[in-house]
């Protein structure tokens, strides 16, 4: 039986959050910078691509610019179009980076994770079941109020199913992940 790989992939809520909070630096034209804002909103990724592709033209230096272009194609879930407008932030903005829980704020216990896989997947996940090993903490809980309130993201998923649900359809549109 295959193993199931772990089931992380980029949340769209997260992509359009961030990109979202780019969007204040991104050009000291203000007009430009709503008009994007309106378009990330309205999921309208390929006009607003088209607005960022002359924005990085005419401003090549401008690292808000190349990440908020980055975002457009993360959130169509075109991860390899993302790769070198997000490379190319990064350099311009080396050095200048933050942390961020992106929990839900609650939690969940390894046994619930496992059930919930198994129950939104349909297959039959084998488990080893061993004590706590020294200095493992009884409970760990994500939470994300740092990112709330200095990017006004937000979770898009609350529940459990809803959250391994939709890492589950990305894992069967990539099955190798993102060489596909």
């Amino acid at each position: 039986m295959p193993m199931l790989r772990p089931l992380l992939l980029p949340a769209l809520s997260l992509s359009i959050g961030l990109a979202l909070a780019a969007l204040p630096a991104l050009a000291a034209d203000n007009a430009l910078r709503d008009q994007v804002a309106g378009l990330f909103k309205q999921r309208q990724w390929a006009e607003a691509q088209v607005l960022l592709e002359k924005a990085t033209a005419d401003e090549p230096n401008n690292a808000e610019a190349w990440n908020a272009l980055g975002q457009t194609f993360l959130a169509r879930g075109d991860y390899e179009k993302a790769i070198p407008p997000l490379e190319k932030a990064t350099q311009l903005d080396a050095g200048k980076s933050e942390y961020y829980n992106l929990g839900t704020g609650g939690g969940s216990s390894v046994h619930e994770v496992i059930a919930a896989c198994r129950k939104i997947t349909g297959r039959k996940i084998d488990t080893v079941e061993k004590p706590r090993r020294l200095g493992d903490p009884p409970r760990l809980i994500a939470s994300s109020e740092k990112i709330k309130r200095e990017l006004g993201w937000k979770p898009q998923f609350q529940s459990l199913d809803r959250i391994i649900e939709s890492a589950w359809k990305w894992h069967q549109k990539f099955p190798n992940g993102y060489e596909d």
